[in-house]
């Protein structure tokens, strides 16, 4: 167990399964994942794997690579939180300090001398990258948000609301994880900028897109007509987690601002994390269908005649992609990945206000012919492989 397979020298330290092990999946693709580092694994044989809550963390693709995961410690911290209702951000500190120091406990069982390059995540980094600097590793840190501009952001917006803070210690190892790495990885230029504006060196960072590999469901299923009315209203899909950061209250706003009259139906899928004005959540017009599993997600595209995203900050929003994959035009704002083309593939919101996505809906509304032409805009996404080897040659860059 001690030593990484010979010729493999890139170790990735993920906690949780972001983006499906996106990260460590185009690397190991690549030929260059040596170890992979995560915080519960689970195979299907596993009997935890059986559990809804943990059956996605383990992933085939990564069945040849060598993973190692602290499973016991990590899941007796989780059952200690839940018991004790820890809240959410002493839950997540003490697991990044739990995970870390499993995982350097890890890589110090790697006796031989060869030069590796490590990748870990933001906010749970800092010891990691102290550990690999002492034996003269490189460091590659994946930055997976705006950092602290984002929740600055969104608390200027929301003052009365009660938004959890990140304490100061928890920005300082942050802090400590840029200064350390040698390279960082963000995955829009929205968070490369953001990431300037506080002081991150911009010749440090590289943009590495994400990928997509596909919902279930498929684009000769879309089909718009030649005007919305009653019997055919226009069906406005937005899919991720119902919260402030997203611009639903704008949206919300927005979708009270518009009469009833009006042949527009939304539908919202995800997690709510906000409270719903009670007259949206009693509204006709709007269905709330909750967390839905990934494989399902496509037949929501499928009906969908526009995919509607006001964030306020995304540091990709991948759910552009899936709206794209499945053809469908997307209004959103200019916070996140560059996906939409204005008027070639969506539209760009010029800010996230009620007023702007007012605008946006009625201009698709009255223009069935312009969503069809949207809808069937070509796309060129990147690929595993493709990202794989974007990331394996930063240093090159």
């Amino acid at each position: 167990m001690a030593e990484v397979p010979s010729g493999k020298n890139w170790i990735c330290a993920q906690i949780g399964a972001r983006e499906h092990y996106l990260v460590p999946r185009a690397i190991a693709d690549a030929g260059e994942l040596g170890l992979f580092i995560t915080d519960i694994w689970l195979p299907p044989s596993h009997p935890l794997a059986l559990t809804k809550r943990l059956a996605g963390r383990y992933h085939p693709a990564l069945s040849s690579t060598s993973v190692w995961a602290p499973n016991a410690q990590m899941l007796a911290l989780e059952a200690q939180s839940r018991l004790q209702r820890t809240d959410v951000i002493r839950r997540t500190m003490a697991r990044n300090r739990l995970f870390q120091r499993e995982a350097v406990r890890r890589l110090e069982q790697i006796t031989d001398d060869a030069p590796r390059t490590l990748v870990a995540f933001s906010y749970a980094c800092d010891q990691l990258f102290a550990y690999a600097k002492s034996r003269g590793w490189r460091t590659v840190l994946d930055q997976i948000d705006p950092a602290q501009a984002e929740e600055r952001l969104i608390q200027r917006l929301h003052p009365a609301d009660a938004i959890p803070h990140w304490p100061a210690a928890y920005w300082e190892r942050w802090q400590v994880e840029t200064t350390l790495a040698d390279v960082i990885v963000v995955n829009s230029d929205w968070t490369r900028q953001a990431l300037v504006d506080q002081g991150v060196p911009s010749d440090k960072m590289c943009i590495i897109p994400l990928a997509y590999e596909g919902v279930t469901g498929s684009r000769a299923r879309h089909h718009y007509p030649a005007r919305f009315d009653a019997g055919r209203p226009m069906r406005v899909l937005f899919l991720g987690q119902i919260t402030q950061r997203k611009g639903l209250s704008p949206l919300f706003s927005a979708i009270q601002a518009i009469d009833h009259a009006v042949p527009i139906r939304f539908d919202f899928v995800g997690p709510t994390t906000m409270a719903i004005p009670d007259d949206i959540a009693s509204d006709p017009r709007v269905r709330f269908h909750g967390s839905k599993p990934h494989q399902v997600t496509g037949s929501f595209y499928e009906q969908a005649d526009v995919f509607i995203l006001p964030t306020y900050s995304d540091g990709f929003a991948l759910t552009q992609i899936e709206a794209r994959t499945m053809g469908v035009p997307i209004i959103t704002s200019r916070h996140c990945a560059a996906i939409v083309r204005h008027g070639v593939n969506g539209l760009l919101l010029d800010d996230v206000s009620a007023s702007a996505i007012t605008s946006a809906l009625m201009h698709c509304l009255h223009n069935p012919a312009a969503l069809a032409m949207m809808a069937a805009a070509q796309e060129d996404f990147p690929t595993v492989q493709s990202i794989g080897k974007a990331w394996t040659d930063v240093f090159d860059s």
